[in-house]
């Protein structure tokens, strides 16, 4: 019996180690310029998507060296990002920081699951109690598209 309850213990102990780490291969994908084109929310019953007009351009930008820069509302403050790939939630985050500093404490200031379909970048706040999301298409700056 004590044999049976440590083997449980040490797969269990096993079992919760780390399972995050940083995905410069995400990174990379992540790199250039994304037009927001429709955000979700959910007010309480239900959830509802609305399109999100071209004009003006709601952007954000990510660049080598963990840049970030956006001029949406709420989010032009936030200079860096990170990716991390959970492989045991089978998810990816994008963490958004103000400084150098809080980027090196990791110290988090917005958190996303971050999801890539069909071209496009969808970022889910996990703020948010019922849900919320942007999406978003890479935006062409050679032909301002």
């Amino acid at each position: 019996m004590r044999f049976s309850v440590l083997i449980l213990l040490i797969i269990l102990a096993v079992s919760c180690q780390q399972s995050s780490e940083e995905s410069p291969s995400l990174s990379l994908q992540l790199q250039g310029t994304w037009l927001l084109y429709e955000q979700g929310y959910s007010p309480g019953a239900g959830y509802v998507t609305n399109p999100v007009p071209e004009e003006p351009p709601q952007i954000i930008s990510f660049s080598g060296g963990q840049n970030f820069s956006s001029n949406l509302n709420g989010q032009q403050d936030y200079r860096f990002y990170t990716v991390t790939e959970d492989t045991v939630r089978n998810n990816v985050t994008l963490r958004l920081f103000k400084s150098p500093d809080d980027l090196n404490a990791n110290n988090t200031m917005q958190v996303f699951e971050m999801e890539f379909a069909g071209g496009n970048l969808t970022l889910r706040h996990l703020g948010c109690i019922e849900g919320c999301h942007w999406s978003f298409k890479r935006r062409d700056i050679a032909t301002d598209r």
